[in-house]
């Protein structure tokens, strides 16, 4: 029974890995999902991931075009979900918009890292409005983003009307 999948190329390069319908359902099985330095394409259709805790995809090329698939996975894991791992890849403010309305829907997410994306005042303006869904969230990760002032303003206001119970670290740096 697998409790992981890895994949990445020696290196850091980075190429793209078709994930087969019969890899798919695996997922149901999944206890973690780990695919660094990777491109995530949804070619199959929903992905299948009922028991997975841990979604991986740091540094993974992963961009506004996989947020579909991104999706899908988190929707299927929603229960089981604890980590979302997004960091070092290309999301802007229009993918973290899409995003964020499945992100904070998790129940249980208690890790979200976003880092090292290019998600700006608007990706993290939209982030805010959802965040107070996530009640268990004790990190949260939004370093290296591009955040000027006015969103880290309006993550302040969110989190100051709707504060997080289980925050213990809100890492903004090097915005």
């Amino acid at each position: 029974r697998l409790s992981r999948i890895s994949h990445g190329e020696k290196g850091g390069s980075t190429r793209q890995v078709p994930i087969s319908p019969e890899h798919m359902s695996a997922f149901n099985e999944l206890g973690h999902l780990k695919m660094q330095a990777n491109t995530l394409r949804d070619q199959y259709g929903q992905t299948q991931a009922h028991n997975a805790s841990l979604l991986d995809l740091t540094s993974g090329n992963v961009s506004n075009q996989d947020c579909k698939a991104i999706i899908a996975f988190i929707q299927a894991a929603k229960e089981s979900l604890r980590r979302v791992y997004l960091g070092s890849n290309r999301l802007n403010g229009e993918g973290l918009t899409q995003l964020a309305p499945a992100l904070c829907s998790v129940p249980h997410l208690s890790e979200l890292w976003l880092g090292d994306n290019p998600i700006s005042d608007a990706g993290v303006s939209s982030l805010a409005a959802e965040l107070h869904q996530l009640t268990e969230l004790s990190e949260l990760w939004l370093c290296g983003n591009n955040i000027s002032d006015a969103g880290a303003v309006a993550l302040g206001t969110s989190l100051r009307e709707k504060p997080l119970p289980e925050l213990k670290n809100l890492m903004l740096n090097d915005n």
